[in-house]
């Protein structure tokens, strides 16, 4: 869990960062899209029974790390942000985190109910 919560932190670094050290261009665009993307898919891949969703953010990382050299990134900042950020959400959505309980087994357990 506390990957993700630091996986929604970056989203939210990467929605904010733009507006706070004033770059704009595609690198903006992409990290005002992206950015929220991150968080929320993040934010609910803390839950245990949606923690799977968390891998969702593997190729949003990797875009996040590859678009300074797609989109041409002028400034260094900018280049050096999303680098940084894309390579640490790829690694944290990698952590799978403690499971406690075992959920899922969908139509089983209505049978199994109906039996007894």
């Amino acid at each position: 869990m506390w990957a993700q919560i630091i996986n929604t932190l970056i989203g939210i670094w990467l929605t904010a960062s733009p507006g706070i050290f004033n770059y704009k261009d595609s690198g903006a665009d992409s990290n005002h899209i992206i950015g929220p993307v991150i968080a929320t898919i993040a934010m609910v891949a803390c839950w245990e029974t949606t923690r799977g969703l968390r891998k969702l953010n593997i190729p949003l990382g990797l875009w996040v790390w590859a678009a300074p050299w797609i989109l041409g990134y002028q400034d260094p900042f900018p280049i050096i942000n999303d680098m940084a950020c894309g390579i640490l959400v790829i690694t944290l959505a990698f952590v799978r985190g403690q499971i406690k309980g075992k959920y899922g087994e969908g139509w089983k357990i209505w049978k199994r109910r109906q039996n007894v």
